[in-house]
């Protein structure tokens, strides 16, 4: 590095004398010309060239090159330049570097900054848009819910599947059933995945197997296996015994449970409604049969009397209606009548 350039001055003396002496120039440094990145998308591990030219000014003037990640608010110097030219008495410098990117360098910007003695910090400078830096999964992670090596008959089960990558990636789920439930490895227990989880819901034995979570955007591919048990309730035979007459028995997560039977309370007020009716009709049937025959006797003590008119006021003969009772046996028609036929006493 060139601190000072130095200028010879002729003096023509008396003697013939030559004298030298030191020029010292100073300059600000200016504000890069040039800055550009070979290129804004880039795979992991690759490397992207960073071309910087600026005048760097005097005394002492330098290039630097910094990183600034996309969730920091610090820059991070990557590259200080040594070679330096000098033109015209001030300090022009170029450089060419080239930086390997990792995927955390993923939506990060690149700066050229042109500073010397005469700077106080960073000084002009020129900034690259941000970069992508594209990879493909990792190895993907596979997540039960609930987190448990086995499963009853019943429960609900939910697989997470995650993989880091850019862009992100798609999953795909497949399953493959223990040997005795072979022929039904494409039917994932009838359930249909939902991105990248998969819902089992009121797991059968037939969901027994391997499932395989299968990770993949364009840049590479891995997948990952999980072994899911199915078994029956320990409480099958007896966990229901407890269940009364109007209840059903469910198991969930391997419990007995007893609910009661919604239709049970419908039957019994449909029942309820039923013998209030056939009580209703019967008492209605047998009033009618009761005053029916009240109607019948009524009508059977109407009778017809005679008695003869006379004017000594002895009785009426002429024929009346009666509806007095007998008291001596017979009826009151009859009695007049016998009355009748008795000799008059003289």
């Amino acid at each position: 590095m060139l601190d000072s350039l130095l200028k010879k001055c002729k003096k023509n003396k008396e003697f013939d004398e030559y004298s030298n002496s030191s020029v010292i120039f100073t300059g600000n440094a200016k504000k890069p010309n040039l800055f550009k990145i070979s290129s804004n998308e880039l795979e992991e591990k690759s490397s992207v060239g960073l071309n910087c030219s600026a005048d760097v000014g005097a005394p002492k003037g330098n290039i630097k090159i910094w990183k600034l990640a996309q969730n920091s608010n610090t820059p991070e110097i990557i590259y200080t330049s040594t070679d330096i030219h000098a033109e015209n008495c001030t300090h022009s410098v170029s450089l060419s570097h080239m930086y390997t990117v990792v995927r955390g360098d993923n939506e990060a910007f690149f700066q050229c900054s042109s500073q010397n003695s005469l700077n106080n910090g960073v000084g002009p400078s020129l900034k690259s848009g941000r970069i992508s830096v594209i990879y493909g999964p990792d190895e993907p992670s596979v997540l039960l819910n609930p987190h448990k090596s086995s499963f009853y008959v019943g429960e609900d089960l939910t697989l997470s599947c995650s993989a880091d990558s850019y862009p992100p990636s798609n999953f795909k789920w497949t399953f493959q059933p223990t040997k005795h439930f072979h022929g039904i490895n494409d039917l994932l227990c009838t359930n249909k995945p939902i991105g990248s989880k998969l819902m089992l819901q009121n797991i059968q034995l037939a969901c027994s197997g391997e499932y395989t979570c299968t990770a993949s955007n364009g840049l590479g591919r891995r997948f990952k296996n999980v072994r899911v048990r199915i078994d029956n309730p320990q409480t099958t035979t007896t966990g229901c015994a407890q269940c009364g007459h109007t209840e059903t028995c469910q198991y969930k997560n391997g419990e007995v449970n007893c609910i009661t039977n919604p239709w049970i309370p419908v039957a019994i007020i449909s029942i309820l409604i039923s013998l209030i009716f056939g009580i209703v009709i019967t008492v209605l049937m047998k009033q009618k049969i009761i005053n029916e025959g009240k109607q019948s006797t009524n009508s059977s003590y109407l009778h017809i009397q005679l008695s003869p008119s006379r004017q000594s006021g002895t009785e009426d003969l002429a024929p009346r209606a009666s509806t007095r009772e007998s008291k001596d046996g017979f009826p009151p028609y009859e009695k007049i009548t016998e009355t009748q036929n008795e000799p008059e006493s003289t």
